[in-house]
């Protein structure tokens, strides 16, 4: 049984790497974007320099997987941004656990691949059921950011799943 998490808002605080896209495009909020501005919003959002300077760990995303981890669950991670952020997150986790003598070897890493478009609900639904149907690893759980893709979840059976705002966790629910 599998433990699905997200990188971004859920084990990793990528808050100030956000508002300083958000800053450069002069707005203060996503909703806000002008249309002929977007790409050049994600262009900087998805800058690995500013990932890498910006983004640090969330101790409660940490703590949650941590217990995951000692209750011996396997752990899968499906982000919904690019491979090299993930790679980088992944290794900050990892370097972050050793410190703390717990092993992380996710059985399971997933990425936005390039130019894939799609919503994220999309994506990690498919890679969920991929996981599933191509592994034979039952996921019982999924940590998110985006209400969006907790509803488009909503449709698999037997899963907890838990909704993540401001950094914590908020809403659990059983499907």
């Amino acid at each position: 049984m599998a433990i699905v998490f997200d990188l971004e808002g859920v084990l990793i605080n990528n808050f100030k790497r956000l508002n300083f896209a958000l800053k450069e495009i002069g707005v203060s909020n996503i909703e806000k974007i002008p249309k002929s501005r977007k790409m050049e919003f994600w262009k900087i959002f998805m800058d690995l320099g500013s990932a890498e300077r910006l983004d640090e760990i969330n101790p409660k995303g940490i703590e949650v997987l941590i217990k995951k981890i000692k209750e011996n669950y396997k752990i899968a991670i499906i982000s919904g941004t690019s491979k090299r952020i993930v790679s980088h997150h992944l290794g900050k986790i990892k370097e972050h656990l050793k410190i703390l003598k717990i092993e992380f070897n996710p059985v399971f890493v997933s990425w936005r691949p390039k130019n894939d478009k799609r919503p994220a609900s999309a994506l990690k639904y498919e890679k969920i059921q991929f996981l599933e149907k191509v592994f034979g690893i039952k996921v019982v759980e999924v940590h998110d950011d985006d209400p969006k893709v907790i509803d488009a979840l909503r449709k698999l059976a037997d899963i907890r799943l838990v909704l993540w705002q401001n950094l914590k966790p908020i809403s659990e629910y059983d499907c």
